[in-house]
Order: structure tokens, then sequence, then C-alpha cells
């Protein structure tokens, strides 16, 4: 398929539309950085992406789940298989910590003290043009750096799949399927399909942040 200003419009409305706007301005601009790239360097004869407005966003109310939904939402995870249990813990672990995104997902094991019931938020998965996704670390006089007290549930969950993880040879990271790090649109998908399977709204990963708020 080529790529014009016709199918860009496409992409961006449907892009823009479906995700949430930091989510969707993060690929938009990868994306319209790929394509001036390609430019510079004389693969295409012009960046179409300039050829078009930015797309208007609208500020509306983030979705979340209220506790039955929740409990319908994680009904639907096989726990007896290893992908649909690392899925599980990602949006069980959203919802009871209310971390970000990004502060969640690069959490690996030396982060999760069992002993005082509480997981330390140090560092967070940033982007760059340079370096990709890549983890920085907060330093102890960043707002981010904090702990949180873990339930006897979480803990038990958490101990689970480390246990489950260890077996595999694939540790480090938490939520990491096989030793590489999970990433935002990963997640996206799993509520995607968890909303689709089950019929709750459909709501991204900042609203599991608003759900474990207003829980």
């Amino acid at each position: 398929m080529k790529i014009n200003v016709r199918v860009l419009d496409q992409i961006q409305t449907q892009l823009f539309s479906e995700e949430s706007s930091g989510y969707a301005n993060k690929i938009w601009s990868n994306l319209s950085y790929s394509l001036e790239r390609a430019f510079k360097l004389g693969y295409i004869n012009e960046n179409p992406i300039k050829r078009l407005d930015n797309f208007p966003v609208h500020h509306a109310i983030t979705e979340y789940w209220k506790p039955n939904e929740f409990k319908l939402a994680i009904s639907a995870f096989d726990l007896t298989s290893y992908v649909d249990r690392l899925n599980f813990l990602i949006v069980w672990c959203y919802y009871w910590t209310g971390l970000r995104v990004n502060e969640l997902l690069c959490l690996d094991w030396n982060d999760v003290s069992f002993s005082s019931k509480r997981l330390f938020v140090r560092k967070t998965f940033v982007y760059s043009k340079e370096e990709k996704w890549h983890i920085q670390k907060f330093l102890k006089t960043d707002c981010g750096f904090r702990s949180i007290e873990l339930d006897d549930i979480t803990l038990k969950y958490l101990k689970e799949w480390k246990q489950v993880q260890a077996e595999t040879g694939k540790s480090g990271l938490i939520f990491s399927k096989i030793g590489e790090p999970t990433y935002m649109w990963v997640v996206s998908s799993i509520l995607k399909k968890i909303a689709k399977n089950t019929g709750v709204k459909k709501i991204t990963a900042r609203g599991l942040r608003h759900s474990h708020a207003s829980y």
C-alpha cells in the first residue's frame, strides 16, 4: 500500500479517535519523524504528513471500571495459560496500585519487598529519538520516587508469577513474557480484548488508574 495524504488522513482519524491522546500523539510523532527521515535520505520525494492539519483533540472524560466491572474483566483470563496469567497480573496490578503505565511496565523483582509488603517506584520507561524506549531512573529527590504498600492478595499473585517466570528461565522484569519489556501498546491491546470478550466498557491504561482512584 502506497503511503499518501489520503491514507495518512485515515490513519490519523482512526488513531486519535480510538486511542488516548497521549498514546496517539506518540505514535503520530514517531510516524512523522520516520517519514521526515525518509524524505531527507531521498527515499521519498516529499513528507506527505506535512500536508495534514493537526487532529483536533477533545479532552473527554476518562472511562474507568467500577468494582463489578473489574471483577467481570479479570474473569476472562485463563490462569493456566502463561500469557493470560501475565496479562491478568498486568491488569490486576494497574488496578490495585494506580501506577502510571510506564512505571509499572519497567518494574523488576528488586523493586518488590515481600517482607515489608512494599513496591518501590524508582524508574520509568521514556522514549527518545536517540535511544528509543529505555529505562530512566528517578532521583530520590524526584516526586516520582516513592513506595506503595501492597495487599496480601497482590503479593500472593506476584509470588506465584515469580515462580512461574523462574521456571522458564526468563526473570528480571516482572511484567515480561520472554525477558523483553512489555510496552504500553500491548496493554491497550489487552484492554480491547477484555472489552470484546466480556462486554465491559473499553478503557485505557489511564482508565485503570482512574479505576484505582475511584475504588
